[in-house]
């Protein structure tokens, strides 16, 4: 409950209680109390807003990451941009899957880098672009594993005969 400044009347009142009694100076005087200090909310809004999500979306497509993204100012902390990807409504459902493309679309715009710096590459700066080459590729490759991640391609050629394993099961079998 929030206080109330006295006033001249609270200050009779008091004197009326306490008639008959040594009152001090300060039940007769009403002081001024300082004006109350307007509640400051602590932190960034955490409202979803379209405006927001669209921002967020359009960084991370060109590449930018989500954490230096929700350092910007105006834009919200990285775990209030997690627990909306967490909502399981309308909004999460529809950031989520906007939240992939665009986490897509920077894989795509890595593969882009790669070949800029591989076409800017002497060989004095050779190893400097090579580290910054495959830290790209990596990236691509966890962003969007189906286009730049590595495949694995297994082929397995095998012909089996019934009669051969029924041949091999009798022969296995005690007493048989």
């Amino acid at each position: 409950m929030a206080k109330r400044r006295p006033t001249p009347r609270d200050a009779r009142k008091v004197k009326e209680i306490l008639d008959g009694f040594a009152t001090p100076k300060e039940f007769t005087e009403v002081r001024a109390l300082p004006a109350p200090t307007p509640k400051r909310c602590v932190g960034r809004p955490s409202i979803y807003c379209e405006e927001v999500v669209t921002e967020i979306c359009f960084r991370l497509g060109l590449g930018e990451s989500l954490v230096t993204i929700c350092d910007s100012d105006g834009l919200p902390d990285y775990a209030t941009v997690m627990r909306w990807l967490a909502k399981r409504d309308a909004n999460g459902d529809a950031f989520r899957d906007r939240y992939v493309r665009a986490r897509e679309a920077s894989a795509d715009k890595l593969a882009g880098e790669i070949i800029e710096l591989a076409d800017t590459s002497t060989p004095e700066n050779y190893n400097a672009v090579k580290n910054r080459v495959d830290a790209r590729k990596w990236v691509a490759a966890k962003l969007k594993p189906k286009v730049y991640g590595e495949r694995i391609q297994q082929d397995v050629n095998a012909t089996v005969s019934l009669g051969d394993l029924v041949t091999a099961a009798i022969v296995r079998k005690p007493g048989g």
